[in-house]
């Protein structure tokens, strides 16, 4: 019966004409969800699918499966998942290899299993995992308990929260818009890649803008980024560094901070986390997949897109003070 009325409600999405009927399982449920990698950016483009799926199952005991390493919910990002995760696996390395069906590994059972990823094997080790529900994008969702009806997102935060979506009925909803009425602006000017990282000097030229306007630009570092910490001090504007290798210092700065302008990294998505608009520069990567999302009016621009061209420096600092002087007014 669980399964039918979920095919059911799935089936009714693909059709708007149709009344949505919202159901929250108040039932105790044990949640497995399977996820591999789970370094930095990983986590963050998944936070909003978990903090979606603790909605839809209030009462649910969430098992966060990380079978490719350590995850950084067991660590740097642990507060984040207070509430939210109720255990943390990362301690074995399982769906990597065809070795992975011999491990003697006593699983729970489940209630439902969700598998994030799509690799063919992986997906197979994991349906070993005693569930009643099993649910997987894998093979075009072949495997899975529930089909999708709709067309998968291409956003990676959307396609893991529609995911979510085949379990409930319910409609995720994006953060309330920051109401802030401060005059700090988050600007994460670095990136690990170099081909990822707009030039320093346009993100100064955005700035003194910004000072015009008599906001109070942030820039935020990293620890590998002293060389700019060097080139923002002699800058002319007496801009503001925060210099943090901790990312909940970095979100706590952000909350406080109106909007925020970055690149396609993980200092984006950190400050993004907090629930603040957020502007990304975007250059070699896929502006639709990678986007951040919390607050609707989270936007991007894109050389592909703009120039069809992968250089980020073909955008200009007029086309980034355009787009966020709308966020002025």
């Amino acid at each position: 019966l669980t399964h039918i009325k979920l095919v059911v409600f799935e089936t009714w999405k693909s059709n708007k004409n149709i009344k949505r009927f919202e159901i929250v399982e108040k039932n105790k449920k044990k949640i497995l969800i399977y996820v591999g990698l789970d370094l930095l950016g990983d986590a963050l483009l998944k936070l909003p699918a978990l903090k979606f799926l603790k909605n839809c199952f209030p009462n649910s005991e969430i098992t966060w499966f990380a079978g490719k390493g350590k995850s950084i919910f067991s660590n740097k990002l642990k507060p984040l998942s207070k509430n939210l995760i109720h255990k943390v696996q990362d301690k074995i390395s399982y769906g990597s290899t065809v070795f992975d069906f011999f491990k003697k590994i006593n699983f729970d059972h489940y209630d439902i299993v969700i598998d994030t990823q799509k690799r063919f094997l992986t997906t197979l080790l994991l349906k070993k995992i005693p569930t009643d529900l099993f649910i997987s994008p894998s093979g075009n969702f072949f495997f899975s308990d529930i089909p999708l009806a709709a067309k998968p997102k291409k956003n990676l935060s959307l396609n893991l929260i529609q995911l979510i979506g085949l379990l409930s009925n319910k409609k995720y909803e994006n953060y309330s818009p920051n109401k802030s009425k401060t005059k700090k602006i988050a600007i994460c000017p670095g990136a690990a890649v170099k081909a990822k990282q707009w030039k320093l000097n346009n993100f100064l030229e955005v700035a003194k803008f910004l000072k015009t306007k008599r906001l109070d630009p942030v820039f935020i570092l990293g620890p590998n980024e002293k060389e700019m910490r060097l080139i923002i001090q002699k800058a002319a504007g007496n801009f503001k560094i925060f210099e943090s290798n901790d990312p909940l210092k970095t979100i706590a700065l952000s909350r406080k901070c109106s909007f925020g302008l970055s690149n396609d990294t993980g200092c984006g998505h950190l400050i993004s986390a907090s629930g603040i608009p957020t502007l990304t520069i975007f250059g070699p990567t896929d502006a639709k997949k990678f986007l951040p999302i919390g607050n609707e009016k989270n936007t991007a621009l894109s050389s592909q897109l703009i120039y069809n061209d992968q250089n980020i420096n073909k955008i200009t600092p007029t086309e980034v003070i355009e787009r966020i002087s709308k966020w002025l007014k």
